[in-house]
């Protein structure tokens, strides 16, 4: 598993709550990484089932572990 993916279930377990791709685009601890690579990131976790995806609004996915 790459840094990336390490670093986001680290950061949502820690946060314990859902959050946005937005929150997570902005989040110090991400800043290292693009944003399409975050993106790349959170669609691969959800495929393998290490996070989850779900709708606040329906245009505004929110993940959490």
């Amino acid at each position: 598993m790459d840094i990336v993916k390490e670093d986001i279930i680290r950061l949502l377990n820690h946060k314990n709550r859902p959050l946005t791709i937005d929150e997570l685009f902005s989040c110090d601890y991400l800043s290292y990484a693009e944003r399409s690579q975050i993106y790349f990131a959170l669609e691969s976790l959800t495929k393998q089932g290490l996070i989850r995806k779900d709708y606040q609004k329906q245009d505004m996915p929110v993940y959490y572990t």
